[in-house]
């Protein structure tokens, strides 16, 4: 009598909701990567425009995730620490993470890129622990990368950065790790929380500094983007 193999049940699906802020260069990265058939094949990627605040974003990550029968695997809000004015409104965010029971059952993370989602794609080309004040210094390094290679400027919105930009990923990984590494050290030796100074965070509807801040690294004037995380899906595989 023939063996009858039972029949193997297929993978289901991870689910992955994305949330950004409004037409922004994330949200073409993220559309472009969830279309990739090595990703198609384990994920279920839905990704959307929120806001321009973390609480707007948080908010409309949460009706979202409100609309469906079966929570999300995981749910990132992205966002750029620089467009945050006043950092209180992450802080806020946080608070609505702690306390909805929809982003607790949904694993709802906040995914902040300092200063911005630039430095991320910087990583691409250049393995640098320099500071920076502000977005516009990491475009005029990133157009010193980009212009040689696909010979125009950076430019933000662009379509297909992920495309051009993939054969670049894993050195771009490794680069963030090194660099969350080299934290990690120095927060073995004594030091938990970096202080940001206010030139790093400079409220410029007011006019003035945001006062000296107490944050954890990867919120700090460092090169750190918590990008790599919400792109695992992506690359592990």
């Amino acid at each position: 009598m023939r063996s009858q193999n039972p029949r193997k049940t297929p993978l289901r699906r991870k689910t992955v909701l994305i949330v950004g802020e409004g037409v922004k260069t994330e949200y073409n990265y993220f559309s472009e990567i969830r279309l990739l058939p090595e990703v198609r094949s384990r994920f279920e990627i839905d990704v959307k425009r929120g806001g321009n605040s973390a609480p707007s974003i948080v908010n409309t990550a949460i009706e979202l995730a409100n609309k469906r029968d079966i929570p999300y695997t995981k749910v990132w809000c992205v966002l750029d620490v620089e467009s945050q004015l006043n950092h209180p409104k992450i802080e806020e965010a946080r608070a609505i993470l702690r306390k909805n029971a929809t982003a607790k059952k949904n694993n709802m993370e906040l995914c902040l890129s300092n200063p911005c989602f630039e430095i991320w794609l910087l990583a691409h080309f250049d393995n640098t622990s320099k500071p920076f004040n502000g977005c516009q210094p990491i475009k005029s390094l990133m157009d010193k990368h980009w212009e040689p290679v696909f010979k125009h400027k950076y430019e933000e919105n662009t379509e297909g950065i992920f495309t051009r930009l993939r054969e670049s990923l894993p050195a771009a990984i490794e680069h963030a790790k090194a660099l969350l590494h080299g934290l990690s050290n120095h927060q073995m030796v004594g030091h938990p929380l970096v202080t940001c100074q206010p030139s790093s965070h400079s409220d410029t509807h007011k006019g003035s500094p945001l006062p000296n801040t107490t944050y954890s690294p990867t919120e700090c004037g460092y090169n750190i983007s918590a990008v790599p995380q919400a792109t695992s899906f992506a690359v592990d595989y």
